[in-house]
């Protein structure tokens, strides 16, 4: 599903490790995302629930 365009918010910028299913420690960075368009509340829970 294609919910539009988004921007990384920058201030929501954290670097973090994860492991992966071998054991590895993977660099990955967490952020937000500012969409272009509003997310419409009933989507934003679906994909939040899921």
């Amino acid at each position: 599903m294609y919910l539009g365009k988004g921007l990384p918010d920058q201030r929501s910028v954290v670097e973090d490790y994860m492991i992966d299913g071998k054991g590895k420690r993977l660099p990955v960075v967490h952020m937000n995302m500012v969409m272009e368009h509003p997310v419409e509340n009933t989507l934003y829970d679906y994909l939040i629930e899921a």
